[in-house]
């Protein structure tokens, strides 16, 4: 799935999506980065390949 808005859909508010998708340097794979403010943590959602 490459649409983080399906996920985002099911977490609630306190769930921020960054507005642009980055890129991991080390495996060279795309990742959405999904942050929690009111606790400081981030959660990285990484787009699977087939490499």
């Amino acid at each position: 799935m490459q649409d983080p808005e399906e996920i985002m859909k099911h977490l609630g508010a306190e769930f921020v999506l960054d507005e642009q998708m980055s890129f991991e340097s080390i495996t060279g794979t795309m990742r959405w980065i999904v942050h929690i403010p009111t606790i400081d943590f981030d959660i990285e959602l990484f787009i699977l390949t087939n490499f």
